[in-house]
């Protein structure tokens, strides 16, 4: 076999790789594309409530999962399906579902403790806010290092399972 032949392979695969990008997902969705910082601001402040000392039920509160992501994250880019599923399945007036491009709002991704590297494999970081506070966020805190876990495998039901899904829409439908 000619070398030549393989080079001529690896660089029409590297010119591919640079050029031709994975399709986004173009179908209905309940996720709110949050483009500023202000839009973000607005879109919590909506769910925010006076009383945050009082325990309540998932029927009684205001819930938004945020998902932060970036279109270079080919993570980002094949779990989309997923989150707009979630959307469309769990959105309800009470749990409302947005998300933030890291590359177009840096200070904020950094302010929410998002990983903005690649190779972190933090990204998509998922994070619910209830009545305006964070409260849950996804890829975990590590409590041992201090550092977030990295994800290789975004998996339906556990997802659903750590999120509470299932309680909170039972909860907010039809209120």
């Amino acid at each position: 076999m000619d070398p030549r032949y393989a080079a001529y392979y690896g660089l029409i695969s590297f010119i591919m790789w640079l050029i031709v990008k994975i399709p986004r997902y173009n179908g209905k969705s309940n996720i709110v594309k949050l483009k500023t910082e202000d839009e973000f601001e607005q879109f919590l402040a909506a769910f925010e409530t006076k009383d945050k000392n009082k325990k309540k039920n998932y029927g009684e509160m205001n819930s938004s999962l945020i998902i932060f992501g970036a279109s270079w994250c080919d993570n980002c880019t094949f779990t989309y399906p997923l989150w707009v599923e979630f959307s469309n399945k769990y959105g309800t007036k009470r749990l409302k579902f947005g998300e933030i491009d890291v590359q177009k709002n840096e200070r904020l991704a950094k302010e929410h403790k998002v990983n903005l590297s690649g190779i972190a494999g933090q990204l998509p970081t998922l994070i619910l806010f209830q009545d305006g506070e964070e409260c849950l966020r996804f890829p975990p805190l590590m409590v041992t290092t201090g550092n977030y876990a990295k994800v290789n495998q975004y998996k339906k039901k556990e997802l659903i399972k750590y999120f509470d899904l299932d309680k909170r829409y039972a909860a907010t439908n039809g209120l």
